[in-house]
């Protein structure tokens, strides 16, 4: 553990460069507390669909681009994005991706095992390859499990592969009246993508069920925003924004969030740092600049590859050792994955240090 290290980390952030910019008057309100003032830090082209500004609320710190994209550019974008990582696999390292996702997810599921919490009706928002679902399956193996995704390729892809329930929609558009409660929700690596992170939030806690789990995961946004604001601090230009990373969170405001759902924190902590110990986060380094737009064409992209679950077939065709069939081998394999993917070197996130933002909440 590094939680002693916590006070001296969040000392050094505090005299390091500052993610800063002129003020100005935002096209769309903060996704947190809707104020209309912002500091500007880069521009950048979505693809070859979208303009936008990357901007830090004046009050509430939260870092988004602005305007927001549009339903249809995150639509195409998210598609030719996981169309674009697919082609440059081959079919032993989806397996090998595939398994890692499957020992992570079988990982979380011992934790929270030791934590004494039985999940029976888990919700994973933009389960990807649903390998990590899977995994933690295999430690609930009487769990009701269901996707909710914005790309339908992908529940498509899912349904056919490992049986799971699916609801095509994004967080905000959910109903909560609608798609009942879950007493676990999962959302790992998605609020960094959504168009309204607190009305986002707002719905997940709502369709928790009493005393029900959120859990997720989410860049350092001090870190993941550094990208495109170096390259704009230092050359200028546009930056190239591929993945949908639309809010990048400042831990004070968003542990403000947390708060204000009534949701009890169980877990909250900083993990990896290998790519802040480069000077990510802190120095005006190349190798951290985002690469300058070339308005890479998404419908291209799109045309010239694969189809997902022609992607997801392939590389599914086991992935996973026969060894976890084996009821005797039960014990003995979740500890192994317990050990290989728990974080046991963490840091207050305050600190900014660290590339992922881990919090496991309860609803009060």
């Amino acid at each position: 553990m590094l939680q002693r290290f916590s006070k001296p980390l969040i000392r050094f952030r505090s005299r390091a460069p500052q993610l800063d910019g002129p003020p100005i008057e935002r096209h769309d309100k903060c996704g947190f507390c809707r104020s209309k003032m912002a500091f500007l830090l880069a521009r950048a082209d979505y693809w070859d669909l979208q303009a936008v500004d990357l901007v830090r609320c004046q009050d509430c710190g939260l870092i988004q681009v602005d305007p927001m994209l549009t339903k249809q550019s995150t639509e195409t974008g998210c598609l030719a994005l996981y169309r674009f990582q697919h082609q440059g696999e081959t079919e032993r390292s989806r397996k090998r991706g595939l398994y890692r996702a499957f020992r992570r997810g079988v990982a979380f599921g011992v934790d929270l095992k030791i934590k004494g919490i039985e999940p029976k009706n888990v919700l994973e928002i933009g389960a990807g390859d649903g390998a990590f679902l899977k995994g933690l399956q295999y430690v609930f193996p009487k769990a009701t499990c269901t996707c909710l995704d914005v790309v339908d390729e992908i529940l498509q892809a899912l349904k056919r592969q490992h049986g799971f329930e699916s609801i095509h929609s994004t967080v905000e558009d959910i109903d909560p009246t609608k798609i009942g409660r879950f007493d676990l929700i999962v959302a790992r690596d998605i609020l960094e993508h959504v168009t309204k992170p607190g009305d986002a939030m707002r719905t997940m806690t709502e369709i928790l069920s009493p005393g029900g789990y959120l859990f997720f995961i989410t860049p350092n946004g001090w870190q993941d925003a550094w990208q495109m604001f170096s390259r704009w601090k230092v050359d200028k230009i546009k930056s190239e924004l591929l993945i949908n990373h639309v809010n990048y969170f400042d831990t004070i405001s968003l542990k403000k969030q947390i708060d204000m759902l009534g949701l009890k924190i169980c877990d909250w902590f900083n993990y990896d740092f290998k790519t802040f110990s480069r000077g990510a986060g802190w120095r005006l380094l190349e190798q951290h600049m985002a690469r300058p737009s070339i308005q890479r064409s998404a419908s291209d992209v799109i045309q010239k590859t694969e189809n997902l679950q022609t992607a997801f077939q392939t590389a599914s065709a086991s992935p996973i050792p026969v060894a976890y069939t084996w009821l005797i081998a039960r014990p003995l394999l979740m500890a192994y994955c317990w050990f290989k993917h728990t974080a046991f070197v963490r840091v207050d996130p305050t600190a900014r240090v660290g590339e992922e933002i881990y919090c496991l909440a309860q609803k009060t």
